[in-house]
């Protein structure tokens, strides 16, 4: 059974794929980007609950 995430990225694909006409190539730069702004976003949420926590305890 997949995840919903892997879910999700399938049909990212195929609609890159078959609605935009996007290449192998192309799929694979997109999918390394999406991976890199999940990765940022866990750091900026990370880096937000600490100025949070920080700012809190003044």
């Amino acid at each position: 059974m997949s995840s919903p995430s892997r879910v999700k990225k399938r049909c990212l694909i195929l609609d890159l794929t078959n609605g935009v006409g996007v290449n192998e190539a192309g799929i694979d730069v997109i999918m390394d980007l999406v991976d890199q702004l999940h990765g940022l976003r866990m750091i900026m949420r990370a880096t937000s609950s600490r100025l949070w926590a920080t700012r809190l305890q003044r």
